[in-house]
C-alpha cells in the first residue's frame, strides 16, 4: 500500500468511518468493468422509510461503505452507464422497494440525456425525487450528462435536485487522483460522500 492510501484509511479508521482502500487512488478500476460492484446495505427498521438508493461507478466505490454505515443502499461499479442505472432502478419499482429518494453519480462512462432522465423519473413514479450528481472530466470540467443533469434540475423543480460536484469541487485538485477523476484523498472522499448524503432531503419520503 503506498503512504498516500495509507493515510487515507487512517483518517477514515479515526474518524469512525474505516474503508477498506486499495493500494492507489484509481485502483478500483484496475480489474477494468468486470469488477464486482461494491455495495453496502443500511439496516432496514420496520415502519420506517425504505433506505436512500446510490447508484455509482468506479468514482463512488470509496464512499460506499461510508454510506453504508450512515443508513444508505449504496452501490457503486466501474464502467457503470446511466442506463445501468435505469435498469437498477425498474428492477426495484418491479420488487415494490424502490425508496422515495433515490441518487444517481454517473456520467464518467458515457453520455446521457434528458430524455433518458424523464425515463427514469416515469419509472420512479411521481411521489419520489431523484438526485443527480454531475461527474467531471479531468482538469475539472463537465463530464458527460453533467448539461442534461443541468437541464433536468430546471424543468423537474421538485422532484430533481441537482449535486453539483464540478462546482464544489472546482480549485480542489488535491482531493483526485492523477486522473482528475477519481478521488485521491481522505477530503476528497468525505466531500463526495458529503454531497451523496444530501440528495436525502428530510420530509420527502
Amino acid at each position: 500500500m503506498s503512504r498516500g492510501a495509507a493515510a487515507i484509511v487512517l483518517l477514515l479508521v479515526v474518524a469512525g468511518l474505516a474503508v477498506r482502500a486499495p493500494p492507489a487512488a484509481v485502483a478500483a478500476v484496475d480489474a477494468g468493468c468486470f469488477k464486482k460492484a461494491t455495495t453496502a446495505k443500511a439496516q432496514r427498521v420496520a415502519g420506517k422509510p425504505l433506505p436512500t438508493y446510490v447508484i455509482g461507478d468506479s468514482v463512488m466505490i470509496y464512499s460506499v461503505p461510508l454510506l453504508g454505515s450512515t443508513g444508505f443502499d449504496a452501490d457503486a461499479k466501474p464502467c457503470r452507464s446511466f442506463r445501468d442505472a435505469e435498469r437498477m432502478i425498474a428492477l426495484k419499482a418491479r420488487n415494490g422497494t424502490l425508496p422515495a429518494v433515490v441518487v444517481v453519480a454517473l456520467g464518467s462512462n458515457g453520455p446521457f440525456t434528458v430524455k433518458d432522465i424523464q425515463r427514469v423519473l416515469r419509472i420512479m413514479g411521481p411521489d419520489r425525487r431523484l438526485a443527480l450528481i454531475t461527474a467531471r472530466k479531468p482538469v475539472n470540467l463537465p463530464s458527460h450528462g453533467a448539461a442534461a443533469i443541468y437541464a433536468a434540475g430546471r424543468i423537474w423543480t421538485t422532484r430533481v435536485r441537482v449535486l453539483d460536484w464540478v462546482r464544489l469541487s472546482a480549485g480542489h485538485e488535491d482531493w483526485f487522483a492523477s486522473d482528475g477523476v477519481h478521488l485521491g484523498s481522505a477530503d476528497g472522499i468525505r466531500a463526495y460522500t458529503n454531497l451523496l448524503r444530501s440528495g436525502y432531503r428530510r420530509g420527502d419520503d
